[in-house]
């Protein structure tokens, strides 16, 4: 009998959105923060930058399939936006209107416990 080897083109269990938005966050702290682009040259992001990168970090290969990763990325964009009433206008746009990296990632994280808690 054939025994069946495991893919390694599988993908992880899904994040939820809240998961994706607390990663946005991190990201953010980690790498530092900026407006007006979507990455820096020395690796800081926006918010959509943030999100993009934490919507493809649940899939395992950075070569899958670029519409699930923008399916991704709308569905936690839609979250956000729906969850948050400040956040009325396009997210690059809030995002470039903001002072410092504090408020973004406040808004992200409690939009997350937001979203966990079924809000």
């Amino acid at each position: 009998m054939m025994q069946r080897l495991a893919s390694p083109f599988r993908l992880r269990s899904a994040p939820t959105p809240g998961e994706v938005l607390v990663q946005a966050a991190d990201i953010l702290e980690q790498r530092g923060w900026c407006r007006g682009d979507l990455e820096t040259a020395d690796g800081r992001v926006c918010a959509v930058g943030a999100l993009r990168l934490a919507a493809q970090h649940g899939l395992k290969s950075p070569s899958m399939d670029t519409e699930l990763k923008g399916r991704r990325l709308r569905a936690f964009r839609d979250a956000l936006l729906e969850a948050e009433a400040e956040v009325a206008m396009c997210i690059a746009e809030w995002n470039d209107g903001q002072r410092d990296r504090r408020k973004v990632v406040r808004l992200l994280r409690r939009t997350a416990r937001r979203l966990e808690a079924g809000q």
